[in-house]
């Protein structure tokens, strides 16, 4: 389970998550937790893009995972 802490001194509109570059899933509904079921091992990076009611977006640092076969 990915579980994102994001805040806003507004409200929130979305969360993307990517792995690997490609947009997997979009959570609109807090708390923002979604699930990646994991399909192939190896190297793979996360990243999160958060939007905003007001449309600015914030980008996460890349994480990397390592996932054993």
């Amino acid at each position: 389970v990915m579980q994102p802490f994001i805040s806003d001194n507004v409200s929130m509109d979305r969360v993307e998550f990517y792995v690997d570059d490609q947009l997997i899933i979009t959570s609109t509904i807090a708390p923002f937790n979604e699930r990646w079921i994991i399909t192939s091992p190896g190297r793979h990076t996360i990243q999160l893009r958060a939007y905003d009611s007001a449309g600015n977006t914030a980008v996460s640092d890349r994480i990397t995972i390592d996932v054993l076969p």
